[in-house]
């Protein structure tokens, strides 16, 4: 989900402050130079240049707000998984091979170098695609789906069955561009709070952060 997609559902909303199921829905420029989403006197837009660049800075709400706005939902996490790995459970979107810079932005150092070159088009590394057709499953951005983290949750054998308790730390799923290799893979979990604290979780956590909406098949 690009910058200027996001920008456009702030503008129809109203903003960002408060306005994701009563939660901020991401930083903008006011609070972070690590982002490409401005506010201009109240109308959210993308740097020029960078308008089909990654949302970054995303909370859960407001990844979840944008995918129901959007006509869509975030994915469940083993959604996420099947539509990254396919019906051979390959290691890596595009198969078992390591990837390249052709293929996935990953391991970039934490620095504004690092944000700088990690922020790359949203439709960048086709060749890294899933079978199914999505990009950046791996890198770039760590993606929200549903689920509540619960570390224990798969050895329980739920199947398809989200994890959707009403409180805790939200999962992440694809690893972002200053991932190492081993969380970039389709079986890589993370999780964060779904709510951005400024004051109580430092600076840089969500500076890589966004999100991919899915569909239910009519």
């Amino acid at each position: 989900m690009s910058v200027q997609q996001f920008a456009t559902f702030l503008n129809e909303v109203g903003g960002y402050l408060g306005n994701c199921d009563g939660v901020d829905c991401a930083e903008t420029g006011f609070e972070t130079q690590f982002t490409y989403l401005l506010s201009n006197l109240g109308t959210y837009e993308a740097k020029v240049g960078a308008e089909n660049f990654p949302a970054n800075w995303v909370s859960w709400y407001g990844a979840s707000a944008y995918c129901t706005w959007a006509g869509g939902r975030l994915p469940t996490e083993a959604e996420w998984e099947y539509a990254a790995r396919g019906i051979d459970g390959r290691l890596y979107p595009w198969g078992n091979a390591e990837p390249d810079s052709s293929l996935a932005v990953y391991a970039l150092s934490r620095s504004e170098d690092g944000f700088q070159r990690g922020m790359q088009p949203v439709d960048a590394h086709p060749g890294g695609a899933s079978p199914f057709g999505p990009v950046n499953m791996a890198g770039s951005m760590w993606e929200w789906v549903q689920d509540t983290y619960d570390p224990a949750y798969y050895q329980t054998d739920p199947g398809a069955v989200p994890n959707l308790a009403d409180t805790g730390d939200k999962v992440m799923r694809g690893g972002g561009w200053d991932s190492e290799l081993t969380d970039i893979r389709a079986t890589a979990r993370f999780y964060l709070p779904p709510a951005i604290d400024r004051n109580g979780l430092g600076l840089l956590i969500y500076w890589n952060v966004g999100l991919r909406c899915a569909a239910d098949i009519n």
